[in-house]
């Protein structure tokens, strides 16, 4: 379930408080929302030139559980009956809440002046007022967040800081009805309100200007949404990334329909504004388009996304593939510099912050390759390397040799092969290499994604745990996990991914997404602390999935395959 949106206008008792106290009322119970909260998106409190006994509380989930979660905390009652007892609320003027259909929240551009500027919006109207079906099927809003305004506005106003749309449920009080067409927008000033309404009506309408001047501004008191701001160490050599990243495959390659360029620089942007800035791609992530046998590389794409956004904001990895076999040692040093080259032509960029060796050589020696990567950081062409599905024999080998800052590894709550002792992980941390999951969520299959009946397709049906006589049972034992994450507010996906962040303060996972409610519900993950019995409840919960991480040909590409 995409994230929902809640909004409240109270009126203030004036003979029993002032605005102020109200506020500061309000600010511990945020406080404790942000603090305690991984769910809890948004939570603050608005007010208005034109309303001056008026506040408006914007509260935005990640889902309906973690909605309820932040009705069960100890905070909120300490609040609601600090307000009854104190009699400090005179009346409820309207409530409504919505589920998030398309659009970008906040959260997905960073917030001018803190958010202190920021002008909230929020626009419901009955559906045939824009024109549109009456029961406001999900259809139409994949329409709209594809050819609608939100990617135009996403990609060409700044200013515009969120524009989400949805279906208003729970409607109280007011003109509000359930069914209404719900639009949630944010503007940096006033400045930035008409550079919109002159892109999308051509002029500042003088009603769109009233409506304006009726808008919420924000308090100071609460929070928009929540940055990730933690970072990670990846090895000893000095290499420093957000706590999760971002893995760029799906973008383009493997999963679907390639996205946009506009999509992908969307989604990338987004990214930084959680404090997500570690980008992982490699040269192997290309498909051919049909047209005149052209290739769509994932690091062009990427490329694209690095001159619009800002390469000095941005962790860049990428990895080189194994090249023909029979190469003498100076033939494939050559290879290994090509490759390296080309990776830079298409990012755009002068130095790659990580090169990975993308698997291991079945005829090369490692210690020669590793030669061919240390040419590479003596000529400034790259600063870190990395090593993905690597046993540990071949770890300690090219360590050796030169440096590994980091180790990429697929690791989930179903593929959990590399924590066997002496292994995958006892050795990164025995040399003080970082390590980088991919497929954290297991490929999709912990975001719960079939567990209302949806059968996997393309690569995905060739996994066995989501074969079809592994299916039924890896779903009840996803629904039981997700059980789990809905008693602390989380989704399934956020508490899975949180269990593989939680396995040290040397891991930094990459899961990828190319929609930006998912991305958002992953950033919250990084905010979330489990205990040693959770981690090992969680992790004996998922101990009953049956079927292996891949087949028989995806294996013999892993570290399994050279032990």
């Amino acid at each position: 379930m995409p994230p929902i949106s809640f909004f409240i206008e109270f009126q203030i008792r004036k003979e029993s408080c002032n605005m102020q106290e109200w506020l500061a009322e309000f600010a511990k119970r945020a406080a404790a929302a942000e603090r305690d909260e991984p769910g809890t998106l948004a939570y603050a409190a608005l007010v208005n030139d034109n309303k001056p006994d008026n506040v408006l509380i914007y509260e935005r989930y990640s889902s309906v559980a973690a909605q309820q979660a932040h009705g069960k905390h100890p905070a909120h009652k300490v609040f609601t009956d600090t307000l009854g007892k104190r009699k400090m609320t005179k009346r409820m003027v309207q409530q409504g809440m919505f589920e998030e259909k398309a659009g970008y929240p906040f959260g997905t551009k960073p917030l001018k002046n803190n958010g202190k500027d920021t002008r909230v919006m929020f626009v419901n109207v009955p559906p045939k007022a824009f024109g549109v079906p009456e029961n406001l099927p999900d259809d139409f809003f994949k329409t709209f967040a594809e050819t609608g305004p939100a990617p135009k506005v996403l990609k060409t106003e700044p200013g515009t800081e969120s524009y989400v749309f949805g279906k208003l449920v729970n409607a109280q009080r007011g003109d509000l009805k359930n069914g209404m067409f719900s639009i949630v927008e944010a503007y940096a000033n006033e400045d930035a309100f008409k550079t919109h309404i002159t892109n999308v009506f051509g002029k500042m309408r003088p009603d769109l200007k009233a409506s304006f001047d009726a808008s919420w501004k924000v308090s100071g008191t609460g929070y928009l949404f929540k940055p990730q701001t933690q970072q990670r160490k990846l090895g000893n050599q000095g290499l420093v990334c957000g706590a999760q990243g971002f893995g760029c495959m799906g973008m383009t390659a493997f999963y679907g329909k390639p996205k946009s360029d506009d999509h992908c620089i969307g989604l990338i942007q987004s990214c930084i504004s959680h404090g997500i800035n570690m980008f992982d791609t490699a040269e192997a992530y290309a498909v051919p388009t049909g047209k005149n046998g052209d290739v769509l590389y994932n690091e062009a794409v990427l490329g694209k996304a690095i001159a619009a956004v800002g390469r000095e904001k941005m962790v860049i990895a990428t990895k080189h593939s194994r090249v023909r076999p029979g190469l003498n040692k100076e033939q494939l040093h050559a290879a290994i510099r090509s490759s390296c080259e080309k990776s830079l032509k298409r990012l755009g960029i002068k130095t790659i912050d990580l090169y990975y060796l993308h698997r291991m050589y079945p005829d090369q020696e490692i210690e020669d390759v590793m030669e061919g990567f240390k040419k590479l950081v003596n000529a400034g062409m790259i600063k870190y390397v990395g090593l993905s599905e690597a046993p540990p024999s071949f770890i300690r080998r090219a360590h050796a040799v030169q440096p590994i800052s980091a180790v990429q590894q697929e690791w989930s709550l179903i593929a959990r092969d590399l924590e066997d002792p002496g292994g995958v992980v006892d050795t990164c941390r025995e040399l003080g290499i970082g390590i980088v999951p991919y497929s954290p969520v297991a490929r999709g299959f912990l975001s719960g994604q079939f567990n209302d009946g949806d059968k996997p397709k393309a690569f995905k049906a060739t996994v066995p745990y989501m074969k079809e006589e592994n299916l039924k049972n890896n779903i009840n034992v996803a629904k039981n996990i997700e059980n789990m994450a809905a008693s602390k507010g989380l989704t399934l996906s956020q508490l899975s991914l949180a269990w593989v962040m939680n396995q040290g303060i040397d891991v930094v996972p990459i899961p990828g997404t190319t929609s930006f409610d998912h991305l958002e519900e992953n950033a919250m993950a990084a905010q979330v602390a489990l205990s040693n019995q959770e981690m090992s409840d969680i992790a004996n919960a998922a101990n009953a999935i049956q079927g292996e991480r891949g087949d028989e040909r995806y294996m013999s590409s892993t570290f399994r395959a050279r032990m």
